[in-house]
């Protein structure tokens, strides 16, 4: 999984930099490297990170999340429920302590509690937590309409998010571990949609291409923003596809 993120995004960043050469603009420099290898995410500026094709800073704190989760699982498997609300407790503090941090250095700032994969490392350790106890609790009864409300808070965390409240990461966690547990219908049967499933393995090429490709050609030409996102969303998975049925095989016979 961590491998197969590397061709993905190799391909995105050399279509990302050769448009930019096309329309006259060449911002290559040794800072480049760091991206190739995906480690800008732990270069503590946020300026750095968003450099180049800038939505890539999560894939370098997702792949250490994805190296580190094996180890995590184990430990958090075995924690008695006493002890994982203990950590989550912990783990909340220490999240929100950082989302509440200012320094004088903005660049420094928005690393250390938005970028930083330590700090994506907490976040991601949190579910890990929050899923391992609802599932292991048997004394939890909930309403069948608790999806609705599900959905109610889920939406409104993102957007808490968009609206720049931060320090409620733990409501949309366990939001999130109750419908793992108790398989809420509406939730579970949207997810579910054949239409979705059929365009899950192009969402992150959709992702990775909306702002250094799709954005960056379309954005001076079309106004309207609603029409930007379903460009964005169409040429991204056009894009994906042709990614995962011609080059992808390629890669892997490599």
């Amino acid at each position: 999984k961590i491998l197969g993120v590397f061709p993905l995004f190799w391909i995105v960043l050399f279509l990302s930099e050769s448009i930019c050469f096309i329309r006259g603009g060449n911002n290559i420099t040794w800072s480049i490297v760091p991206h190739i290898l995906l480690l800008q995410s732990w270069v503590p500026n946020s300026d750095f990170a968003f450099n180049y094709v800038g939505v890539a800073w999560f894939l370098t704190s997702l792949l250490f999340c994805y190296a580190v989760a094996p180890f995590l699982y184990k430990y958090v498997s075995k924690c008695s429920i006493y002890k994982t609300w203990l950590m989550v407790i912990v783990l909340y503090a220490i999240i929100v302590c950082m989302r509440d941090y200012h320094c004088a250095n903005k660049g420094v700032e928005d690393w250390l509690k938005y970028i930083n994969p330590l700090f994506c490392m907490f976040e991601y350790l949190l579910g890990m937590l929050l899923f391992n106890s609802v599932r292991n609790c048997k004394y939890i009864v909930l309403p069948r309409h608790y999806e609705s409300v599900a959905l109610i808070v889920l939406v409104s965390y993102f957007y808490s998010i968009y609206a720049n409240w931060g320090g409620i990461c733990l409501i949309h966690s366990l939001m999130i571990a109750f419908i793992y547990k108790y398989k809420s219908v509406i939730i579970s049967s949207v997810l579910s949609n054949k239409y979705i499933v059929y365009l899950a393995p192009y969402m992150l090429f959709v992702y990775m291409t909306h702002q250094s490709i799709t954005l960056n050609c379309l954005q001076s030409r079309v106004n309207s923003k609603i029409l930007l996102v379903l460009l964005c969303f169409i040429l991204g998975t056009i894009g994906g596809i042709l990614f995962n049925r011609w080059i992808k095989p390629i890669i892997k016979r490599i």
